[in-house]
């Protein structure tokens, strides 16, 4: 049998501005919100988290991120927010 963990996501680009999302939609009423950058620079990543767990990221004007994203929803492991939120930790160790 063949395994397939691909996570839903899409990219696109607006009016100079890139956008990507990456995961899995949750109800909002239980969802905790965390950015990463500086969402007045126009460059950030915002991860959505459900019990702790990141099960959605969106990035705005950030190349490169998308297979740690990934792999970090891929994995549902709770995070430390404030990990996430840490510009200083590369994305590939949280």
């Amino acid at each position: 049998s063949v395994s397939y963990d691909g996570i839903p996501s899409f990219l696109t680009k607006q009016y100079g501005i890139s956008m990507g999302y990456s995961g899995f939609a949750v109800d909002d009423s239980e969802l905790t919100v965390v950015d990463r950058g500086d969402r007045a620079s126009g460059e950030f990543i915002g991860f959505r988290l459900d019990e702790g767990r990141v099960v959605g990221t969106l990035t705005v004007n950030v190349r490169g991120a998308s297979a740690a994203l990934q792999d970090l929803i891929r994995r549902g492991e709770g995070v430390d927010p404030a990990r996430l939120a840490d510009e200083s930790i590369p994305l590939e160790e949280l």
